[in-house]
């Protein structure tokens, strides 16, 4: 060691010791220079040129000394490019809020939360969802739509797009299973898709999330709460029900531009996983005592200090029950806040919005048995806001006791003075601009009348529900064709089940103007899995298990069958196992075989997707029988298919291929002129002969189906043909030039074909093949993307074999790519735990090849 070497050092520590307090503020200037300069840069992405303009011109006053001259010009051109964008203000934002009301109370305090939303659009944190959650009654609403009017005063700040929705026109209930369709029609609209009914509810999701990205827009849900599960349901509280609404928030949180802002009685629990980074819940308390005793008083509600605050303690704070609260002390009793006594003791449940129930209760009271008492009942009847047109057929035909003999002699001049008297009492509110004589109420005042007049007058009730149907079903043409035209059928269908018409409903409206009969109209082409599913819930005493006893008993096996069906193309592969289990049985007991098999079939096909493999085997074995007794050719050997295709993924190879053949001489004796299984049979016998190795086989089938079946079979169909003539040549490895070209065609043209059928489940799988063909040729970035779009579309539709698969096929691509063995083996762990949990025995020797490459003990 040097002898000078501890004294420099001591040298040096003196040093540091004297100049730390010059060190440290250049640092802290050199912070702040730099948090000015990324604010800036900010702010002329996102076009707030005058904030971008002051910012450069702060950096540039701040310019620590160890920068250059360049960089000191860089900033003066940069804040001159902004003072000149600063001239031409950025065009309006195209704006529509059509379906969220903006007759909302006046906004007492929620600075914060204002504070919180302006931060979160702004950039100035990370947010790119925000979640306004609590219970009914509590402001959610009235704080968005008050930020929204501020938004608007400031041209939106930069906003290019703002679109605004509600779910709360559906109503709340669990009796209804909501839908978000119109949500997606509206939106792909607006946002420019050109086809917007086009595809299943997950395309038209994939499709909305892109179009959004495009450019910095605000995306506004209000109420999403009858479209989560409720307490106790077993998917848990919380959850969103629409699997395609889901995706489309989840990838939004992930990268979006510009903010998603929601409100819900319920916390989103599909977005959990980006709370605190890309999530900001927004849990709204009740009004704090000042800020409630401010409400009173603008509302004219008079008492000394103590009795007001009295007075915002009893009702807990809770903002509709204290504008109910003043409104009525006001008009009843003068604004004395010591006569609130009279609005009764509490006996209301909070989480149902109680607070606001006494304060209803209390009006109620009040009104006695005059026309504004009756026109409440009729709102509870619409889970939307209430047609002009409807509310006056509900109010002009004959009388009936409870419902409208109060209504029915009044001129309209009164009847409006009736809809002020309410408006003014905060009840009701007027629907919109487009409808004047329409009338809309908050969600809680809706289902607290609407409850009140089913309890006082089922009769009454039903009557009214009955009138409903009538006027919807005649309000749209005979068959309409798009789905805002559709849309009043749905709510005839509803109405028509609440008023005890079911069977009419089902035969007058679901299944010849709906439907179209066998067409199937709303589904093949409109997409309408959610609203079916929302005007079938009418038919259920227990959803999804029970219909109604008034059904047919052959139509209560065609609507579980419906519903099954439905839940699975909206992603709901759980729930849609009840409903098929039920259908089965319900065809059973009418002895109906052939419908039975049709039933047990499905059932058997969704286990399989689902990976429950043992009960898919078993259902495609008594599919079988079915069939048998059904003695129909086609369902014999249909059914004989779907057996082997179970029994392939256990990996039972021998019996599969046996039931194939079988299948196949059904098939020639069925169709002399065609004798090779085609469709999904041929595709899945082509997948297991590959297995086998016999690729040419393959090759003989599918350019077969290809060249013979090109003008008869679905886009799936030929997408699968695709698909076997790719893996087929996959298959001859190591892949020559005569091989790579036609793998890399079919491969591809099958997922475009995949894509386009919609079918998620077989898209998966597309893309997993073509990843591999991607790993094998060194390609591996276009390999990643598949594999993320394949994982992606496995986890959100619960395809648990496709998952499986795609972290098998990953496992091989980190190991292509040299990337350490752990995060192969990691991937090769996920594999092997689903193959293990569903019994997916087929890919049991892929596994054992790639534990054995990875050196995996």
């Amino acid at each position: 060691m040097a002898p000078w070497q501890p004294v420099s050092r001591s040298l040096l520590l003196a040093a540091a010791v004297l100049l730390w307090p010059m060190i440290s503020a250049h640092a802290e200037k050199r912070l702040a220079y730099d948090v000015l300069v990324e604010q800036a840069d900010l702010a002329e992405k996102q076009e707030r040129f005058a904030e971008c303009a002051s910012l450069y011109g702060r950096a540039e006053a701040a310019v620590p000394a160890d920068r250059s001259p360049a960089e000191l010009q860089i900033l003066r051109e940069n804040r001159r490019s902004c003072q000149r964008h600063q001239v031409a203000p950025p065009p309006p934002a195209r704006v529509l809020l059509g379906r969220l009301t903006t007759g909302v109370s006046r906004l007492i305090g929620r600075q914060e939360e204002l504070t919180q939303l302006d931060q979160s659009w702004d950039g100035r944190t990370r947010r790119h969802v925000v979640a306004v959650v609590a219970m009914g009654g509590q402001g959610k609403t009235t704080l968005v739509v008050h930020w929204l009017l501020r938004m608007a005063g400031e041209n939106y700040r930069g906003a290019r797009r703002v679109f605004g929705w509600s779910f709360y026109s559906q109503g709340t209930s669990d009796e209804r299973a909501a839908s978000a369709d119109e949500f997606f029609a509206a939106a792909l609209k607006f946002f420019g898709d050109p086809t917007p009914i086009h595809g299943t509810s997950f395309q038209k999701a994939d499709r909305l999330v892109e179009l959004i990205r495009q450019e910095r827009s605000l995306l506004v849900l209000d109420g999403l709460e009858p479209l989560q599960y409720g307490p106790g349901a077993s998917q848990g509280e919380g959850r969103l029900k629409d699997r395609a609404l889901a995706s489309l928030l989840r990838d939004l949180a992930v990268d979006n531009p510009g903010l998603v802002v929601v409100t819900s009685r319920a916390k989103v629990t599909n977005l959990e996983a980006f709370e605190g980074n890309f999530l900001l819940t927004i849990a709204l308390r009740p009004f704090s005592v000042p800020d409630g005793v401010e409400l009173l008083r603008l509302l004219k509600v008079k008492g000394n200090e103590e009795e007001l605050r009295a007075a915002v303690r009893d009702f807990k704070g809770h903002p509709l029950a204290l504008t109910l609260l003043g409104n009525l002390l006001v008009e009843a009793w003068g604004g004395d806040v010591r006569r609130r006594s009279e609005v009764g003791p509490l006996e209301y449940d909070d989480a149902k919005g109680g607070q606001a129930g006494r304060a209803m209760a209390a009006y109620d009271r009040w009104f006695g048995v005059g026309p504004e008492r009756q026109l409440l009942r009729l709102l509870g009847l619409f889970d939307r806001p209430a047609p002009g047109a409807a509310l006056k057929a509900l109010r002009t035909e004959s009388g009936v006791p409870g419902l409208n003999n109060a209504l029915r002699t009044l001129k309209d001049a009164t009847w409006n003075q009736v809809i002020s008297r309410l408006r003014k009492a905060g009840l009701v509110e007027v629907a919109s601009e487009t409808d004047p004589g329409g009338v809309d109420a908050h969600p809680l005042v809706r289902e607290h009348f609407g409850e009140a007049l089913r309890k006082e007058s089922e009769a009454a009730w039903r009557a009214g529900h009955g009138r409903l149907y009538q006027w919807y079903s005649a309000s749209t043409k005979e068959q309409p064709d798009t789905l805002a035209e559709m849309v009043p059928l749905y709510d005839a269908v509803l109405h028509g089940c609440r008023a005890g018409r079911y069977q009419e409903a089902l035969d007058r409206v679901l299944w010849p103007r709906i439907l179209r009969f066998n067409d199937h109209y709303s589904i093949t082409k409109l997409g309408a899995f959610g609203a079916e599913l929302s005007a079938m819930s009418g038919f259920f005493e227990e959803p999804w298990t029970r219909p109604v006893s008034a059904l047919r008993q052959a139509d209560r096996g065609f609507v579980l069958n419906e519903v099954g069906f439905a839940l699975r193309a909206l992603g709901r592969l759980e729930e849609a196992v009840g409903p098929l289990q039920a259908a089965v049985e319900t065809y059973r007991v009418q002895k109906d075989w052939k419908r039975a098999a049709i039933a047990t079939g499905n059932l058997s096909e969704l286990q399989l997707a689902l990976g429950q493999l043992d009960e898919s085997v078993a259902s495609a074995r008594r599919a079988v029988a079915l069939a048998d007794w059904a003695g129909d050719p086609f369902e014999r050997l249909s059914k004989r298919s779907t057996l082997a295709n179970a029994l392939y993924q256990k990996g039972k190879m021998g019996e599969a291929r046996d039931l194939w053949i079988e299948s196949e001489s059904m098939q020639r004796q069925w169709q002399p002129d065609f004798p090779i299984l085609y469709s999904q049979r041929g595709y899945q016998y082509c997948d297991l002969l590959v297995a086998q190795n016999e690729t040419d086989e393959v090759l003989r089938r599918a350019d077969l189906l290809l060249l013979s079946r090109q003008q008869k079979d679905s886009l799936l169909d030929i997408g699968l043909y695709h698909l076997a003539l790719g893996e087929a040549h996959l298959a001859r490895f190591p892949l020559g030039p005569a091989e790579v070209a036609p793998a890399r065609h079919h491969l591809d043209e099958a997922v475009t074909r995949l894509r386009g059928a919609g079918h998620q489940e077989h898209l998966a799988l597309g893309l997993i093949h073509r990843a591999g063909f991607f790993r094998l040729t060194r390609d591996f970035d276009p390999a990643n993307r598949d594999l993320n779009e394949a994982l992606r579309l496995a986890s959100r539709g619960h395809m648990r074999l496709q998952e499986a698969d795609a972290h098998l096929e990953r496992a091989r691509l980190i190991s292509a790519q040299k990337r350490p063995k752990s995060a192969a083996r990691t991937e090769l762990d996920l594999a092997q735990t689903l193959i293990n949990q569903t019994g997916y025995a087929r890919r049991r020797p892929e596994v054992a090849a790639l534990t054995k490459t990875l050196n995996v003990k």
